[in-house]
């Protein structure tokens, strides 16, 4: 516990683990620690409302090394006048980040029904649309970076994103406690129920290692197999604890997992070796 500790900034209290992050944060980049908004390089976007979102990839997509991490974007919209001191990056952030995570663009939909029901990714085929992941953790990415280092801009995302999905971005395995605020309807209706059936309820249930999903689209079913084999193996009293581990990790892990590697990708960069 106490190695733990040290590696997050030796407290449990969130407020210093945040000052532990932007003093490493800092020291990293060679910024001052002690400016509210420390001295940075420029680096200077303009960029047409009516396109924004394909013209910042575009803008981006070349010069988003890790060298520009720590440089202060500057924003200017086309045919608008004003000087950027922070609101305008402020607002192409969230500009951006509303486009990509909308559950309209197809990247991102709610785990469930329910109002309060946070984000998750969604399987995609293209490689196109994989690409869209990438330049997703990368804007994430720079949010995070922003709101932690200038004091002046604190920002906080427009939308929320499912424990399922954070969890694997820094390397903790999915598990139930994490579906459960995910999909609490879910959880209770059917795993818990699961796991604290008695024997014979169980087996009364015919439930097997798999899972029917229909598609809108084709308007046809099939069938999804959590292990190999897993539509023949009948879940039992012995093995329903391992029934729901397996669900949740093809539910919220290996569907996605292309689409999660591909975020990760420039999400993670610039905060590793920190």
């Amino acid at each position: 516990t106490s190695k733990l500790l040290k590696n997050i900034g030796g407290s449990e209290s969130f407020a210093e683990k945040r000052i532990f992050f932007r003093k490493n944060l800092c020291t990293h980049f060679n910024l001052n620690a002690n400016d509210n908004d420390p001295v940075r390089r420029s680096h200077l976007l303009v960029i047409s409302r009516d396109t924004l979102l394909d013209q910042s990839m575009q803008l981006l997509k070349d010069s988003y090394g890790t060298s520009a991490w720590p440089c202060r974007f500057v924003i200017r919209f086309t045919g608008e006048e004003g000087e950027d001191c922070g609101g305008l990056r402020k607002e192409w952030l969230n500009l951006v980040l509303q486009k990509l995570f909308s559950e309209d663009y197809g990247l991102f939909k709610k785990v469930s029904s329910q109002s309060n029901s946070p984000l998750h990714p969604v399987p995609v085929e293209s490689k196109s649309k994989l690409k869209l992941f990438e330049f997703a953790g990368r804007v994430l990415g720079k949010s995070l970076f922003e709101s932690t280092i200038s004091r002046c801009n604190q920002a906080s995302l427009p939308f929320r994103l499912s424990k399922s999905f954070l969890a694997q971005l820094i390397g903790l395995r999915v598990d139930l406690s994490h579906f459960e605020s995910d999909d609490s309807q879910l959880y209770r209706q059917k795993i818990r129920y699961v796991l604290e059936a008695e024997r014979d309820e169980i087996s009364e249930l015919d439930l097997t290692f798999s899972e029917e999903e229909f598609n809108p689209v084709t308007k046809t079913s099939k069938t999804h197999d959590f292990v190999s084999g897993g539509s023949k193996i009948a879940v039992t009293h012995q093995n329903r604890k391992y029934w729901a581990d397996q669900l949740v990790q093809y539910r919220m892990v290996s569907r996605t997992k292309h689409e999660v590697d591909y975020f990760n990708r420039d999400f993670i960069t610039l905060f590793l070796n920190i």
